[in-house]
């Protein structure tokens, strides 16, 4: 699709206040399915109050790769299952047509017409020209990451676990590295490889249809690869994963190290999401219990010895440190653990993660805001859509 002049059409309803994010997808445009690109164009509601009284918004985000912009419209979205308000929704089906217009001189225009009255809610000019945006969805599985480290060879990504029942062993005790790596990772612990009996334990549905509950005496553990090895890393480092807690207080999502050496960690404490790197910490939060939430960590190296560290909450900067140690040297059995710390000791996770991503490079804001975007559910109910 050429995105200097377009337009996107959707008839739709929203199925109501509930769900795990504020955001609610309609569309997401996007240059590639391994979701590691900067430029993208997302539409989507902003949930006001899981009460179901509750009316929610337009909002929406553009990547380029100069920048990234995001929007509030101001028109009131109504869930299906609100009685009609004369003045402010359709009917009791609450059926929106929501246009999305881009012309040739780089003016971006949303419309929303409810009961034949269409409201121009959201509006951008002067945007720069993206690139090609091939696909269109909500709710993607990212697909491998083949851009190299350095430009010529290797690959950027060096892990990726979605957890889908797909890609679990049979007898549910590994799960597939998906980023061609091959680095497979072994479910472990006292209860680990039951998917059908009532333990918070096996194969669950996640942030894209895939996840794997833990219930804090569990956790899986990858193959030691040197592709962990992230010091001096020119390039930078970056995790992302999606995560839902049932119990909060101190719980490891992320741990990557050597032996019973930590290098780098992602933990919750009080619902409160903590990075640990070398001797430092950086915290960003609350998160909310019981509900999934995207956390993404960006590493920018400016040197072997220092860096500064970004922490993303739901696709936004959270937390941000302009310098913390980097990575110290770590040993050839250097692998990443998941759902507990490195000397699986304590930290046990209470809960459920899914949508697992590991890079040997830095991502940028737009990638980390594309990942959240794409990779979670849409409440809306399609009737019609017209691109053109």
């Amino acid at each position: 699709m050429k995105t200097v002049d377009f337009l996107v059409e959707n008839v739709v309803r929203f199925g109501g206040n509930s769900g795990d994010y504020n955001e609610q997808p309609i569309y997401v445009l996007t240059n590639n399915r391994a979701l590691t690109g900067n430029d993208f164009i997302a539409l989507y509601r902003i949930r006001q109050s899981v009460n179901e009284s509750e009316s929610g918004s337009l909002g929406m985000t553009i990547g380029t790769t100069g920048t990234m912009i995001s929007v509030t419209g101001a028109k009131t979205l109504y869930p299906e299952s609100i009685s009609a308000d004369t003045n402010t929704s359709t009917a009791n089906s609450n059926q929106y047509t929501i246009s999305t217009v881009m012309n040739k001189g780089n003016r971006l225009d949303v419309i929303v017409n409810d009961s034949d009255l269409p409201v121009g809610d959201l509006s951008l000019t002067g945007l720069q020209s993206l690139n090609d945006l091939n696909y269109i969805g909500t709710g993607i599985r990212p697909f491998p990451d083949t851009l190299s480290t350095d430009g010529t060879t290797g690959k950027a990504q060096v892990l990726l676990y979605t957890y889908n029942r797909e890609e679990l062993s049979s007898s549910l005790t590994s799960v597939v590295d998906r980023s061609g790596n091959e680095l497979l990772g072994e479910i472990k612990g006292t209860a680990s490889g039951d998917a059908t009996s009532a333990t918070v334990t096996g194969w669950t549905f996640g942030a894209t249809d895939g996840g794997f509950r833990f219930d804090g005496a569990s956790w899986i553990e990858s193959a030691s690869s040197s592709l962990f090895n992230a010091s001096g890393q020119s390039n930078g480092y970056s995790l992302m994963t999606h995560a839902k807690f049932a119990a909060t207080g101190n719980s490891s999502l992320l741990t990557i190290g050597s032996s019973a050496s930590e290098v780098l960690a992602i933990k919750e404490k009080s619902g409160v999401i903590e990075l640990t790197m070398g001797t430092q910490t950086l915290t960003a939060g609350p998160v909310d219990l019981g509900r999934w939430f995207h956390v993404g960590v960006v590493v920018e190296s400016s040197s072997a010895s220092t860096s500064g560290a970004t922490i993303f909450i739901n696709g936004f900067s959270a937390s941000f440190s302009a310098a913390m140690n980097f990575f110290p040297v770590v040993n050839s059995d250097t692998r990443l653990i998941i759902g507990k710390d490195i000397a699986l000791v304590v930290s046990g996770l209470t809960g459920s993660i899914s949508n697992t991503r590991i890079f040997n490079r830095t991502l940028s804001a737009q990638e980390v805001a594309l990942n959240y975007f794409s990779t979670i559910p849409s409440y809306m109910i399609a009737d019609s859509l017209k691109i053109g």
